[in-house]
């Protein structure tokens, strides 16, 4: 996470503060970044490493799931603030929560291929009717 921190969040942040909105693509990736953090991909187990606290954080939140749209948001609202991280509540940006939890919904409802499918074909029509 810490990587996605340094590298992808400073976009995420000023295309939000530029343009009022949060980019589609880059909200998908932390998005994936989550479900990559559930550690099964279908039947198939992986281990993940990253720091211990964001381990615990995350076994902590994947193991309280039980599947609803609900709990997804709220895997997303408690990942988003969790300030070791992000050095901050993302919760505070507006519009972020929302845009993730709506991507990671559909990787864990429709796959993670489906999903990205979804969100190009968004991108590319916002990107058409914003000419």
């Amino acid at each position: 996470m810490s990587k996605w921190e340094t590298r992808v969040l400073p976009s995420l942040l000023d295309a939000q503060k530029n343009t009022g909105k949060i980019p589609n693509r880059l909200s998908f990736s932390l998005a994936a970044l989550m479900a990559f953090y559930k550690g099964t991909r279908g039947d198939e187990s992986y281990t993940c490493k990253d720091n211990q606290d964001v381990l615990d954080l995350y076994a902590k939140e994947w193991n309280s799931f039980d599947g609803s749209i609900e709990s997804a948001t709220s895997i997303v609202r408690n990942v988003l603030s969790y300030a070791p991280v992000w050095k901050r509540d993302l919760n505070d940006v507006p519009g972020l929560a929302e845009a993730v939890s709506k991507h990671l919904n559909r990787i864990l409802n429709d796959g993670a291929l489906s999903a990205l499918k979804t969100c190009q074909a968004e991108a590319t029509e916002t990107a058409v009717n914003s000419r």
